[in-house]
């Protein structure tokens, strides 16, 4: 493939002109040299037109960061916001895939941790909605703005996190976008045989103090989110997620009023 082709990838799916899809090019691949380390970003190079290479090289060794560090890094090269970026990743590892082999393709692939997966164009469904889909899904169904829809998904998903085991919200981060990764590794990080005891009463006690709202509004907020998270990751995914929860969460997982 040439420079050019791959640049035009690029800008044809993020509806930039060529200058906006050098600069998520040039940030992503430089980011991924930062990842994979000097001698890695080699063997990279040599499958890839010229004019990337450069942006691959790095003099240090690999950097075993997560996919919501990858996306951060990759934003301020490119000087945007995270969702934004997070787009832009996807998209230049779709142009990635297009230009490399199917072998060695794969062992890129193969060297990212899962918790990549929402970033990769062969990934899980879910990994390809932006975060603005779900935020806008969750506004819907609660009746609120995106600010605070965001607020209350954040809320909802660190106690989640705190609720179920430890594998399952791994399989969350993997299908879910990264901007969502961080309240579910923090409430992951929080749990312990306490919290995966929770009843339903002290799950919205808990979303109600992080989403500083009224015991309605958090009612409201778990039913919308976890709506949302059901026509995101979708049966049987998100059975094994509700599997965990008794039958006093029953209310909580009804449709909400809105739809």
């Amino acid at each position: 493939m040439e420079y050019k082709e791959f640049v035009d990838i690029v800008a044809l799916a993020i509806g930039g002109d060529t200058d906006a899809a050098e600069r998520a090019t040039r940030a992503v691949l430089q980011t991924l040299g930062e990842r994979f380390g000097a001698d890695e970003g080699r063997q990279l190079v040599t499958e890839l037109p010229p004019e990337l290479g450069a942006w691959l090289h790095t003099a240090g060794g690999a950097k075993a960061f997560d996919a919501e560090e990858f996306v951060r890094r990759a934003a301020a090269r490119e000087e945007t916001d995270p969702a934004t970026a997070e787009r832009h990743v996807r998209v230049v590892l779709i142009a990635l895939s297009r230009a490399m082999s199917d072998k060695e393709y794969r062992d890129l692939v193969g060297r990212l941790s899962k918790d990549y997966a929402p970033l990769l164009p062969k990934g899980t469904e879910v990994g390809a909605v932006p975060v603005e889909g779900f935020l806008a899904r969750v506004g819907e169904l609660a009746g609120v703005d995106r600010p605070t829809a965001r607020r209350a998904t954040e809320a909802v998903l660190a106690t989640l996190a705190e609720r179920i085991a430890a594998g399952e919200v791994d399989d969350l981060v993997r299908r879910l976008p990264v901007a969502l990764h961080a309240p579910l590794k923090h409430g992951r990080a929080q749990a312990d045989a306490a919290t995966r005891r929770m009843r339903s009463d002290e799950f919205l006690a808990r979303v109600r103090r992080r989403a500083q709202a009224t015991p309605e509004q958090a009612r409201e907020y778990a039913r919308a989110v976890l709506a949302a998270l059901h026509e995101a990751v979708r049966d049987p995914d998100f059975s094994d997620v509700t599997v965990q929860l008794p039958d006093d969460y029953w209310e909580l997982l009804a449709a909400p009023k809105r739809s």
